[in-house]
């Protein structure tokens, strides 16, 4: 039941994600971001990597999504060549954005809508809320009930 439930609010899938990290916060203790796509620095453009040891060698922050090998030079050319003194600014992250969009609806996918990612983001909250409520109402009824 937890798994159907799981699956109603889950949010789409578009393997054709970037997003935007600094070196040392896009990774989290596992050694991955659980981004689906490329993860760039917000400073450079440039891919961010996740290593377990200082030194040795990393593997990419995001999943890398279905970005094939030019398509990914594509789109971290574009962040290079915007990248600024200051970063890439919120003007650039989104030209940015809109090439690998691009890049995903040659592919067939469509980005989620607004209403599919705030169901995707809001309905697992909504389902613990409305259990912690229902318990809460339970327990009150319970113990505030005449003897």
């Amino acid at each position: 039941m937890s798994l159907l439930v799981h699956k109603a609010v889950e949010g789409p899938s578009f393997p054709y994600q970037v997003a935007f990290s600094q070196v040392g916060t896009a990774c989290n203790e596992e050694g991955g971001s659980g981004i689906e796509g490329l993860v760039l620095d917000r400073n450079t453009g440039e891919i961010l990597y996740c290593q377990r040891l200082p030194g040795f060698g990393g593997v990419p922050a995001g999943t890398g999504g279905n970005f094939s090998g030019p398509e990914t030079a594509r789109v971290t050319a574009l962040a290079k060549s915007l990248a600024s003194e200051d970063g890439l600014s919120d003007a650039d992250q989104r030209e940015i954005e809109r090439l690998a969009t691009e890049i995903g609806r040659k592919h067939g996918y469509e980005p989620p809508t607004l209403t599919e990612r705030v169901t995707g983001t809001v309905g697992p909250w909504g389902i613990g809320l409305g259990l912690a409520l229902l318990i809460g109402l339970g327990l009150w009824a319970h113990f505030t009930e005449d003897p």
